[in-house]
Formats: C-alpha cells, sequence, structure tokens
C-alpha cells in the first residue's frame, strides 16, 4: 500500500493575507476536491493545519508517481468558494510501505516526502527514500551546531572588499558569515541558510550578524575618523518584510553609535516578486532613514522591468552565475543588456566572482562600476578592514 501526504502550497500567506475564516474555507474546499479526485474507496483525512493524507488502495502503488501527478493537476481548476474563484496549489510525498515499518514511520516517510517537494520548488510530488531520512537526521545535527554556535558565540563576520572598477581601490564591504564551529565550517553554506530558515534560527543570526557590523561600523570610526566604508549586509527575504525589523535595525545601529548611512541591505529578488507592496513600503522607510539598499543575485529571480523601474534601490548585484570564464557572446550580450539597463535606470552595478585580470578589464569596458572577488582579495578580520579602506590603497 502507498501513503500519500499533501500539503495546500504557502497556506500560512493565505490566511496572514485573506484571514482564518477564508482558509477554513479554502481547507473545506481541498477535502472536496481530493475525494473528488482520489481513487475510489480511498481512505483519506484532514489532520491538522493544511495537512492531509490517504492510505492508497493496492491496485494504485504501481503507478502510484502518476496517480498523484493526476491529483495535482486537479488543483489547477479553481477551488469554488463562497467569495468566489479561488486557487492554490499543493505538494505531494508518497510513502511504500516496507513490511517492517509501523504507521507512524510510514506517516514520517510520506512527510519527508512532501518536505523534499517542497524544497524542489512546490507543486509536484516526490518519493520517499531512504536518502531523506539520514538527510533529516544530518539536519538535525546541524540545527544543534547551529544552535550551540550562536549561544557561544562562534560566528564571525569578515568583510569581502567591494573594489571601484576604475582605480581597484576599496569602495566598502560585503560582510560574509564564518564559523568557529568545525561542523558548521565544513557544512555548505546553503545547506547552513536552508536549516536556519526552516528551525527559525535565521532571525537569531540575522540579529548577530548585524549586532557585529554595527560594532564594527562604529570602531573604524573611532579608529579612522571620517573614512568609514559601507558595508552590505544580506537580508533573508522573511526578515525583510518582519514586523519590527526596521525598528530592529535601527535600535542595532543607535546601540553600536554606528551611522546608518554607512549600511547597505541586500536583498535577492524573489523578495520583491513575492511580497512587492510590504517590500517597497520597508525600502522607501530605509531611504528615509539613510539606510542605503541593494537588489542581489540580479538577473536569477526574473523581476519585471516594471517592478525594478520604480523600486527604491541604489544599485543592483549582478549574479556571479553571468560571469563570463569563456568570454562567450552569449554571456557578453546579457552582460552588456544589464549595463545598459542600469545606466537608464541610474542604478549603480556591482558583479561578483571576478578570478582574473581579463574579467576585470572586461567588467570596466562594460561600464560595470564596482566588483568583488578574489582577484582582490577574500574576506578579511574586521581589523585589517577597516585599515584597508582607511589606507586608501588599490587592490
Amino acid at each position: 500500500a502507498v501513503v500519500l501526504h499533501l500539503d495546500i502550497d504557502h497556506f500560512r500567506r493565505i490566511n496572514e493575507s485573506f484571514g482564518r475564516e477564508l482558509g477554513n474555507q479554502v481547507l473545506r474546499a481541498v477535502s472536496k476536491r481530493l475525494q473528488q479526485l482520489l481513487p475510489l474507496e480511498t481512505l483519506h483525512a484532514h489532520f491538522g493545519a493544511d495537512h492531509f493524507a490517504a492510505l492508497l488502495p493496492m491496485g494504485v502503488a504501481a503507478h502510484a508517481q502518476a496517480e498523484v501527478e493526476r491529483i495535482l493537476l486537479g488543483f489547477a481548476e479553481a477551488l469554488v468558494l463562497p467569495q468566489g474563484k479561488f486557487y492554490c496549489n499543493a505538494s505531494a510525498g508518497l510513502a511504500l510501505q516496507a513490511m517492517e515499518t509501523d504507521a507512524d514511520t510510514w506517516l514520517m516517510q510520506a512527510e519527508l516526502a512532501v518536505e523534499q517537494a517542497k524544497r524542489d520548488g512546490r507543486n509536484r510530488c516526490h518519493v520517499y527514500d531512504d536518502r531523506l531520512i539520514e538527510g533529516a537526521q544530518n539536519d538535525a545535527r546541524l540545527y544543534l551546531e547551529l544552535r550551540r554556535a550562536l549561544e557561544d558565540h562562534q560566528l564571525e563576520v569578515r568583510y569581502e572588499p567591494r573594489v571601484r572598477m576604475s582605480d581597484r581601490t576599496v569602495a566598502g564591504f560585503e560582510a560574509l558569515t564564518r564559523w568557529k564551529n568545525p561542523v558548521l565550517a565544513a557544512a555548505p553554506v546553503e545547506r547552513t541558510i536552508r536549516v536556519a530558515q526552516e528551525s527559525g534560527l535565521i532571525r537569531d543570526l540575522t540579529r548577530e550578524v548585524l549586532r557585529q557590523v554595527s560594532a564594527h561600523l562604529a570602531s573604524w570610526r573611532i579608529a579612522h575618523g571620517a573614512r568609514v566604508p559601507c558595508v552590505s549586509v544580506n537580508i533573508p527575504p522573511a526578515e525583510f518584510v518582519a514586523p519590527g525589523f526596521i525598528d530592529l535595525l535601527q535600535q542595532t545601529l543607535d546601540r553600536a553609535g554606528a551611522p546608518a548611512s554607512c549600511l547597505r541591505v541586500e536583498l535577492v529578488e524573489s523578495t520583491v516578486m513575492l511580497q512587492p507592496d510590504e517590500t517597497r513600503a520597508v525600502l522607501h522607510t530605509l531611504r528615509a532613514r539613510g539606510i542605503h539598499a541593494s537588489l542581489d543575485d540580479f538577473g536569477t529571480g526574473f523581476s519585471s522591468l516594471a517592478s525594478l523601474h520604480d523600486l527604491p534601490v541604489d544599485e543592483i548585484k549582478i549574479d556571479r552565475s553571468f560571469m563570463p570564464v569563456e568570454m562567450r557572446p552569449s554571456s557578453l550580450s546579457i552582460l552588456r543588456t544589464i549595463m545598459t539597463l542600469a545606466t537608464v535606470l541610474k542604478l549603480r552595478t556591482v558583479i561578483e566572482g571576478v578570478e582574473t585580470e581579463a574579467q576585470h578589464h572586461l567588467l570596466l569596458a562594460l561600464g560595470c562600476d564596482y566588483a568583488q572577488g578574489y582577484l582582490y582579495s577574500r574576506a578579511l578580520e574586521a581589523r585589517t578592514a577597516g585599515e584597508l579602506f582607511a589606507s586608501g590603497k588599490a587592490v
């Protein structure tokens, strides 16, 4: 037999945006739709929040994934609610019962599969295999290490120079995290960030980074007077639009005695796409307080030109994937188009991942304003970074 676990995609956002009453109506409509789509005599239930489960008949086991894909396609048709039509998608996980598997383990396996389906992009089905439980156990260990590291102050912020293309002097820095904890130091950054986001520790991590950056800005001002660099800090999407984020940012700067004008927040394109109104409101408030903003990973989120035109940001940061390694004409054309767009919109351009002199000279010819990468410097300790900026030396 086969267990199906199905979750409504972004159900929390439905509750927050439209209210719990409409959320409950969506749950009832999804339950009714499932009853229509599932094979006859299928046992199914709603077991909390947006979670649904079904025990698929033995005859379906051989083609269970195809059957679930058919069910997911059934959600393309609008749900009919008292207020009118409403659209939503779902993610699904499947677990095939082994002889030794008890019911709780079986359901847990289906739940792990649906979580993987969400990571893969949602609105799809994933079938459980033993690698998922191994991954979940590794994530649990990483979470414990992450929590311990934050409590024991094992996070260190380092600074990657942002170089002015025209004369190769340091114009500012990007704050990067480095772990003194050996487990976290060895773990892929993307995995650490994902575990932090899924566990809620991303808020503590963001606060600690902001605290250290603010303290370093204040210490640089004491040591070097007016020559204080602007530091870019990447803010996770959920934190950027979270209530109280702006106040937290301002309080952290004020507590350290750091100038707001020396902080630049970076947000990824997906933040703008998912919550455009909230994001734009936060950006306007930041600008009013003298805090700069940058659109990070530009070109990977497919933001519309209309939204970019009136977005209150100072610059676009071009993703390193656009850096031409072999100087192919297609890569050069994309970069040239981005530079032209930035010029029209009066936005500065920054590109990451510069590793060779040839790349530097190419970007200079294309009109790029700033660059980062191993060609210029690796991430530096705070004291070294402050001294490098104050010296005005080229790199």
